[in-house]
Parts: C-alpha cells; sequence; structure tokens
C-alpha cells in the first residue's frame, strides 16, 4: 500500500522528484489528525530516548518536531484517498511513528558504548538497539 500510495502522489521509478509533488505531499501532511494520546506517545518515546541509561545524548526538541511530520506525512501516504477530493483525513498512530522512527532518529541517537573505532554498522546497530528498548518500555495508546 506504501509504494502505491506514493505512486499516486507521483512518484514513479525516478528517483527524483518534482517540486510540485513534493509540495502537495507537504500540504497533505499538513491535514493529518494526530490525536492528543498519539502527541502523549511521542513525547513519551523522546523522554525514554533521553533517559535510557544506554543513551549518550538527549534527543532535541527539534528531533521530536521532525518525528511528528515524518509521522505524519508516512501516516498520510498509507491512507486511501478520498472519495471528495476536497476532503482529505487521515490520522496519525503510534505505528506510524514507530515505522518512522529510525529514519528520523537513528542519527541523532549515540549509544554509552559507542566508540569511535566503532564501524558504521556496530553504531547503527547499537542505536537500533537502543530505540527498540525505548519503544518497548513505552505503552500503546487505545
Amino acid at each position: 500500500p506504501l509504494l502505491e500510495s506514493l505512486r499516486n502522489l507521483g512518484f514513479n521509478e525516478v528517483p527524483a522528484i518534482t517540486a510540485e509533488v513534493l509540495k502537495a505531499a507537504s500540504q497533505r501532511s499538513t491535514m493529518s489528525y494526530f490525536d492528543s494520546s498519539v502527541m502523549h506517545y511521542l513525547r513519551n518515546l523522546v523522554v525514554q530516548c533521553r533517559t535510557h541509561p544506554d543513551a549518550a545524548s538527549p534527543l532535541s526538541v527539534r528531533a521530536a518536531l521532525s518525528l511528528e511530520l515524518a509521522a505524519k506525512g508516512l501516516a498520510c501516504c498509507c491512507c486511501d484517498a478520498p472519495s471528495m477530493p476536497n476532503v482529505f483525513h487521515c490520522y496519525t498512530t503510534p505505528s506510524h511513528i514507530i515505522g518512522i522512527a529510525p529514519a528520523v532518529l537513528l542519527h541523532r541517537l549515540r549509544a554509552n558504548s559507542e566508540l569511535p573505532s566503532d564501524s558504521p554498522a556496530r553504531r547503527c546497530s547499537l542505536r537500533r538497539s537502543l530505540l527498540s528498548n525505548a519503544i518497548a518500555q513505552i505503552p500503546h495508546p487505545r
């Protein structure tokens, strides 16, 4: 469904997109509904990453805002197009946050056990583990 949704937005096999397609996708993502329980989930994830014993650097406010926008964008790419073209509703869920979190947060996280001599693959593995542990600590809203 995601690939089909991206194609419906104008993303084809070509790696580059036009400014018009990017603008349309951006405008569409601002219409995603973001429930307060989902906002609390996002906040709790950021706090958990900040206070995790394995975290060497806290996530910033900018990281939280980027995660919110990316999750909204993912939600809009995954939801069906409405039957009425001027009415659009999609709902961001914790699953969207979890799904996009690695792409948004891994380069911002630092694990205490990272060494300058570690390979990029090892650093990525340590950061994924940290993020997975943080996600596992947070209950999903109902």
